[in-house]
């Protein structure tokens, strides 16, 4: 079937073809409903005759289409015309990885940049249960900014299994014992006609990136036979180049273990590997992870000595230093390794800052002191789990910090000279005792113990802030920016810093560079639009919200929505629809954000609203209550006595 430019198929507009493959043809084409560009996948009708297989196209269509993540292909719509299927998805510009290879073997930093972004693509696809199968340079495409596409997820399974030479053929499964997927970059379980699963998706992903580093095949050879062989049997890292750092080396190497038990096991920790041996291209943007603070993401566990010396130092954030003056590794008890192991795979998913990496932190954290009851590390890790459950409301901050400050305490009765465990107590003393004198104290002995720990310096630098002492505060989380791995850690923290001291030009300034260095972080782009707020440039912090809630993926009705209340009445009109749909949010899933709620009525000069939403948080006992006489959202309510009591109440001078 060819279509020309002009004709219709279902509602949709051709405008010209893109090209044709085994499974059909893509075309351009216009969506009149929401006046948006697409490509349409149209596949050849004589494949689906068979209903079975007719059924198949449906489930892995609305498979492929469930996924949203910024490094997978959205999938919008799947229809047929004259009785071929066909599937309609974002267009994209650039060219496939393929095409990027022309020339051989891409920079080593450029490849890792890339590679973290197909990491970030597979773990969001593997966490909805799907594998790709079929992963390889042509299913990976790159815009002009660097954004990394991945294409054809579920729908490589639906095509006629193929019999060929050619080891770069696509094979597909329709049955028990048949092969999936294309033949040089398919795992030995794979050619073994086994079942396959995530850890087969990062075999393939270790030859892509093989390919990447050297510019040539891990397996290919001149015939299938061969290439067959290669895969089971060969090991292509012996004849790897030495030009690649040994770090990366190990990384690739771990990826294409024959036993699927021996590889990483999954694509987070296969991102977090790369992450330890280079941090990505600034230009080059990555999938954001939502996180209460800026970081590069470490290994989640040691691959092997040659691996483990290459992520040392990056490692330093979330392996904070334990010796001193007063503490050597002689006297140091001998380390269980299961601990350790269990210790850095919690703090690899704590700095994620989502609910489910939380969670997975805390269980972490928490088999670590299985495995050692002893070992003061794993006890801090519980304390800083729980206490960023409650932090980001996925735990009441009654139900998490209890549990927080007897982990800390027991881990400072283990090993009182401990950094990270007297900094755990801080900011438990800083949240939810309110207790700032003591909370002093814990962070003084911290930095004292370890000078080099930045998150001591960045939380010490909020409990001076929200206690008036806004310079030293800042000095702070200026010397935690300056320790923090790669000079990235804390680079979200000095520009909300800069916002609770007022200096809301310099906390502009400092979030424009924080959004230079990191273009998809939500944060820093909310962060941004509230200090335009908050100087009065209504305008930029307009723009900069609804730039973060089209990265938040906001439903487009919603943020039309948004701007159309925004045109009718200002940053008022746009408050007020914020707060309705803050309000619908809470009716439909029973989550609560009491902060937020009463952040929202305080911008619309709501006194008594804003007050009663204060009031409920103090009842919750809400760690942000805090930020109280800092936070320029409630500046107008410092004459009120009511707000003079609760703040008396927390203890604020």
């Amino acid at each position: 079937m060819t279509l020309a430019a002009g004709s219709r198929i279902g509602k949709y507009e051709i405008l010209a073809p893109l090209g044709a493959g085994g499974m059909g043809e893509v075309y351009r084409a216009l969506d009149p409903h929401l006046r948006r560009e697409v490509a349409i996948k149209i596949l050849h009708a004589d494949v689906f005759t068979d209903p079975l297989r007719r059924r198949r196209l449906e489930q892995e269509a609305r498979t492929a289409g469930a996924l949203n993540h910024p490094n997978l292909l959205t999938i919008y719509d799947l229809d047929e015309h004259d009785g071929a299927p066909f599937i309609v998805s974002e267009l994209l510009m650039g060219q496939t990885l393929r095409e990027a290879m022309t020339g051989g073997a891409l920079p080593p930093r450029k490849a890792i940049a890339l590679a973290l972004q197909i990491a970030a693509g597979l773990e969001a696809a593997h966490e909805k249960g799907i594998v790709h199968r079929d992963l390889k340079p042509e299913n990976i495409f790159v815009t002009p900014d660097g954004r990394v596409k991945i294409l054809d997820f579920g729908l490589a399974k639906i095509s006629e299994p193929i019999a060929h030479d050619d080891s770069t053929h696509t094979v597909m499964k329709t049955a028990p014992g048949t092969l999936m997927g294309t033949l040089a970059y398919m795992s030995p379980e794979q050619v073994r006609a086994e079942a396959a699963d995530e850890r087969s998706d990062i075999f393939a992903f270790g030859s892509v990136l093989y390919e990447m580093l050297w510019g040539r095949f891990a397996f290919r050879k001149a015939s299938g036979g061969e290439t067959i062989a290669a895969i089971l049997t060969e090991d292509p890292m012996t004849s790897a180049l030495v030009d690649v750092a040994p770090g990366l080396v190990a990384i690739v190497q771990h990826c294409l273990e024959k036993d699927p038990d021996r590889r990483f096991q999954t694509a987070h920790d296969l991102a977090f590997a790369l992450r330890s041996d280079l941090p990505p291209s600034p230009s080059i943007p990555i999938a954001p992870s939502r996180s209460k603070r800026r970081g590069v993401l470490v290994a989640g566990f040691v691959l092997a000595a040659a691996l483990l010396a290459a992520l040392m130092l990056p490692m330093r954030r979330l392996w904070p230093r334990e010796v001193t003056e007063t503490h050597s590794l002689k006297s140091s008890p001998p380390v269980n390794a299961a601990a350790r192991d269990a210790v850095l795979r919690g703090r690899s998913y704590i700095v994620r800052g989502d609910p489910e990496s939380l969670n997975r932190s805390l269980l972490y954290f928490k088999q670590a002191v299985k495995s050692d009851p002893n070992y003061a590390p794993a006890y801090a890790g519980v304390a800083d789990a729980y206490e960023e459950l409650a932090t980001f409301g996925v735990m009441l901050p009654t139900e998490a910090f209890p549990p927080a400050k007897e982990a800390a305490l027991t881990a400072l009765r283990l090993d009182p000279n401990l950094a990270e465990a007297h900094a755990s107590l801080g900011m438990i003393q800083t949240k939810y005792d309110w207790d700032w004198k003591a909370a002093d104290e814990s962070f003084r002995r911290a930095i004292e113990l370890n000078p080099q720990y930045d998150l001591a310096h960045e939380e010490y630098a909020l409990l001076l802030m929200v206690t008036g002492h806004a310079d030293q505060a800042i000095a702070h989380c200026k010397r935690a920016f300056e320790l923090s791995p790669l000079g990235r850690q804390a680079i979200g923290e000095l520009p909300f810093m800069f916002y609770l001291a007022h200096q809301y030009d310099a906390s502009i300034a400092q979030y424009r560079r924080a959004i230079e260095l990191d273009p998809e972080s939500l944060e820093d782009r909310e962060g941004a639009a509230d200090a335009y707020a908050a100087a009065g440039r209504n305008a930029e912090a307009f723009a900069q919200y609804q730039q973060w809630a089209h990265m938040a993926r906001y439903p487009e009705p919603i943020i039309d929505d948004l701007a159309r209340s925004y045109a009718s009445a200002g940053m008022p009109g746009y408050w007020r629809k914020r707060l309705r749909m803050e309000q619908i949010e809470e009716e439909e899933t029973h989550d609560v954000f009491t902060y937020r709620r009463a952040s929202l009525h305080a911008r619309l000069h709501q006194t008594d609203q804003s007050l009663e939403w204060l009031e409920r948080a103090y009842a919750e006992h809400n760690g942000r209550l805090i930020y109280l006489r800092v936070d320029p959202v409630f500046d107008a309510l410092h004459r009120e006595p009511r707000f003079e009591n609760l703040a008396k109440r927390i203890g604020l001078p």
